[in-house]
């Protein structure tokens, strides 16, 4: 009898672990829509069922922090909302508002940048490019596809987006500790767009793929210093190193982007040069145990109910610089028109004065 007993127990774990729940609360009243198109109202203060093994978040491509969430209600209606209207029930660490109010974006994009040969050095850290190929009747270019990904970290969730084919990756985790210089997340599940990872789907983000296979719950820990973030699987420790992330804001990861495209349709040198005039702020001095590029860092904050500012910051606190800009390449345009003009009237006086001859 104990046998069948310890059988039974055996055979009731994958199930016991596959459906674990948690319980999610409503910050205000709501009127939600469930799966059939059914609009319910609800208060702040009810309780919803998340299931990691049936529910999912995802991002918006067009609202990227309009993040997405599905729940169930206590008579099995599943609804969604945005998940910033709820919060996750026994779990009191807050994230801070210095790491959840900014973006943060692999630090090799500003190595990239600066480097000569943008495409070569973009592939260094990102070899799947190579032999990236989509089929489709305009014969699209790798690099249209191509985005800086971007971490946002939220109370018991964190995402990475960016870009114009990869699937965003969700990471449903509790926090564990919350301090200036340390962070830790207790990952419970991972998603691609709300959905499971499955190998044969096409779409997975190619970095993501070992920690997507990894068994849940493992840890993600983050160490702070300053604008800059080390990312570790289980340990703090190099081998298990994923990622070294800097903080910046939306609209100077907008333009650092744009930069990286530019510069990846093989603009002139001259046209680098007055485009990374206006992009770029330095980043005040600071005590680091890392090197880093300089780092467009401003004001512009991200609000839990707020979308990021579409006001180009970095462009306004420079208007001045930029008007500078067009006026020296307006007159260099006029001053090249003026030596063209020249040039091709001496060489119609040459070519008239050889036939006199």
């Amino acid at each position: 009898m104990k046998k069948v007993i310890l059988a039974v127990l055996l055979f009731s774990i994958p199930f016991i672990l596959f459906s674990q729940e948690f319980t999610i609360t409503l910050r205000k009243d709501l009127l939600l829509t469930d799966d059939y198109g059914t609009e319910y109202n609800y208060k702040k203060g009810d309780k919803f069922i998340y299931k990691i093994d049936k529910d999912g978040f995802g991002v918006s491509r067009d609202e990227p922090l309009r993040i997405k969430i599905y729940f169930d209600d206590s008579e099995g209606n599943r609804c969604d909302s945005q998940i910033n209207d709820v919060s996750l029930e026994d779990y009191d660490y807050k994230m801070t508002d210095d790491i959840k109010n900014y973006y943060w974006i692999p630090s090799y994009y500003y190595t990239v940048s600066k480097e000569e040969n943008v495409r070569n050095s973009l592939f260094r850290y990102e070899p799947y490019w190579k032999t990236f190929t989509f089929v489709a009747e305009d014969d699209p270019e790798w690099y249209e596809f191509f985005g800086i990904r971007r971490y946002f970290f939220g109370d018991f969730y964190f995402v990475v987006f960016g870009g114009y084919y990869y699937n965003d990756v969700d990471f449903f985790a509790y926090l564990e500790e919350v301090s200036d210089t340390r962070i830790v997340y207790n990952v419970q599940k991972m998603y691609s767009h709300f959905f499971d990872y499955k190998e044969e789907l096409y779409y997975n983000q190619p970095d993501f793929l070992p920690l997507f296979e990894k068994e849940t719950p493992f840890k993600i820990i983050l160490t702070i210093d300053g604008d800059y973030m080390k990312m570790y699987i289980d340990e703090v420790s190099e081998g298990n190193l994923f990622q070294t992330l800097v903080r910046t804001t939306p609209e100077a990861c907008n333009q650092l982007e744009e930069k990286i495209l530019y510069q990846l349709n093989g603009p002139s040198e001259s046209e680098e040069d007055s485009y990374m005039d206006y992009i770029y702020e330095p980043m005040a001095e600071e005590e680091s145990d890392w090197s880093g590029d300089e780092l467009p860092v401003s004001d512009v904050k991200i609000t839990e109910d707020i979308q990021p500012t579409q006001e180009p910051v970095a462009v306004v606190e420079q208007t001045s610089n930029l008007l500078l800009i067009i006026i020296l390449a307006s007159a260099g345009v006029l001053l090249l028109v003026i030596v063209l003009v020249v040039v091709v009237a001496r060489k119609k006086k040459k070519e008239s004065n050889d036939l006199n001859i």
